[in-house]
């Protein structure tokens, strides 16, 4: 995820969650095949996650490879998206939205 497509990404995915049938309460990005996230991208990413915030729904990330994690907490993206962890399946993200504690 680079910075010449962060926008895109980011308005796509917001334009999804907009048209998505109400009781929305969590977007989860598949991150499996993003090898690096620059600045610009965490930056959107971010960006992204509190819009989804101030309508109610969390984001969590999917999938995540190791060397993104440590970028994205580099740039305090923890700020915005939350608690994140690298590897953890589309299935621990799904049950997570699934709990009771994340209503």
């Amino acid at each position: 995820w680079f910075y010449f497509n962060a926008d895109h990404i980011r308005r796509r995915i917001g334009d999804l969650a907009d048209a998505a049938p109400g009781g929305l309460r969590m977007v989860v990005i598949d991150c499996s095949i993003v090898p690096y996230i620059d600045t610009t991208a965490g930056t959107a990413l971010r960006v992204l996650a509190r819009r989804l915030k101030a309508q109610g729904v969390a984001i969590a990330l999917a999938e995540l490879r190791d060397d993104v994690l440590q970028s994205l907490k580099a740039i305090g993206a923890e700020l915005d998206l939350g608690p994140i962890s690298a590897h953890r399946s589309i299935d621990d993200c799904l049950s997570q939205a699934a709990s009771p504690d994340s209503r």
